[in-house]
């Protein structure tokens, strides 16, 4: 079932190769993992990521489309708004429980990042 996930492939806005490789490493990883005694993996190879141009591509675009209504129902609230509300959220590339997303707000809250502009003098 993992195999069958895992292996098919899956779309990616172009731009982002450095995070499409690193995925496609993190899937062949748990395949390799899940897979011991490599009935399936690495003899049964997932099918390659692809990188698309979002404006060929309907459900990229409605991932940006979602990607910007969380930016900014995140900017309003927080994170635990965010999660509280949407079925899947990750960060940092984990998908984050509630009490995840508590304590990451709390370090952003005590720590917020720095802009080009507060590091300059």
């Amino acid at each position: 079932m993992i195999n069958n996930a895992l292996g098919r492939s899956h779309a990616f806005d172009e731009g982002n190769s450095r995070a499409v490789k690193w995925i496609d490493e993190q899937r062949a990883d748990v395949l390799a993992k899940t897979d011991r005694q490599k009935h399936f993996y690495p003899g049964v190879c997932p099918e390659p990521l692809q990188e698309l141009a979002s404006t060929e591509s309907v459900p990229i675009q409605a991932a940006d489309i979602a990607a910007n209504i969380a930016r900014e129902l995140w900017r309003r609230n927080n994170l635990v708004h965010l999660v509280r509300h949407f079925e899947y959220v990750t960060y940092n590339g984990q998908r984050i429980s509630e009490d995840k997303a508590a304590a990451y707000q709390t370090l952003i809250q005590r720590y917020p990042p720095r802009t080009e502009l507060q590091g300059r003098s």
